[in-house]
């Protein structure tokens, strides 16, 4: 159940905080017209999650023993290489429309893969197996 909870929580604060830059950089530069392209950049952001998810898992194992800085440090370097290969591939396989977005796709990628590894590289362990 733990690896379960914290497999969600990795792909959903992926998703949330790539979503949520897009907002962000939304907010400081508005376009004159009205942006409705936060479900359908949710939608294409699914991909990163499930990158971010894999390559946790490998990542958690073999940084299980050291401090808190190097695993976010890791993550930071690990999320900069996950969100750039999605948001060049994104590139690639819509032929450039990917960056028809009102907001940088590459940025907001980067951030939500660096924040979903940094907290499923920090996420605690289970301690206590329950007894149901």
């Amino acid at each position: 159940m733990q690896t379960l909870v914290r497999i969600f929580g990795t792909g959903a604060s992926t998703i949330g905080i790539a979503v949520l830059a897009a907002r962000a950089f939304i907010a400081l530069n508005p376009p004159p017209w009205e942006v409705t392209e936060y479900a359908a950049f949710a939608l294409w952001s699914v991909p990163l999650a499930i990158v971010v998810v894999l390559l946790s898992g490998p990542l958690r194992r073999r940084l299980v023993a050291f401090s808190g800085f190097l695993r976010v440090a890791v993550a930071c370097i690990a999320g900069l290489l996950a969100g750039g290969g999605c948001a060049f591939t994104g590139y690639f396989v819509t032929g450039g429309w990917i960056l028809a977005y009102d907001f940088p796709v590459l940025y907001c990628w980067v951030a939500g893969a660096a924040v979903g590894l940094a907290i499923a590289l920090l996420w605690p362990e289970a301690t206590t197996k329950s007894s149901a």
